[in-house]
């Protein structure tokens, strides 16, 4: 069975949509976010700190592409979208589904953008700008 894989921006719900139908389906559950600091021993914000955004994307891109498993949910951090051959990783090994919320729902859930450890590029640093990106 092929596994479905979650993305959209911080704070659509990725995670626990992911845990909820991961359970339902009984498939294993992947949060790509826990699979970077568990892999690097640090949590986001160390890594975009110390690597950088367009480093911490390339850190993110080669662990999503070492991800192989079938028949799981994956979840993943807003920002992979960024690095192409991940995203292309992930839709060989299943269905990737875009969650969507409009963007006045996301100031109560996202809270501040650097304590979350939100990726954006061109030195954006409003949910608008990401969002428009």
């Amino acid at each position: 069975m092929k596994n479905i894989i979650l993305v959209g921006m911080p704070g659509f719900g990725k995670s626990t949509l992911g845990e909820t139908l991961a359970q339902t389906l009984r498939y294993h559950y992947i949060d790509t976010d826990e699979v970077i600091m568990e892999t690097y021993g640090k949590n986001l914000i160390e890594l975009i700190e110390q690597h950088g955004i367009e480093g911490f994307i390339v850190l993110e891109g080669k662990v999503i592409s070492s991800i192989y498993t079938n028949r799981a949910v994956i979840s993943t951090g807003g920002s992979a979208i960024y690095y192409p051959d991940a995203m292309a990783h992930l839709r060989a090994s299943g269905k990737v589904i875009y969650l969507y919320h409009d963007i006045s729902d996301l100031y109560n859930r996202v809270g501040d953008m650097v304590e979350r450890g939100v990726v954006c590029r061109e030195n954006c640093n409003t949910l608008e700008a990401l969002f428009a990106e």
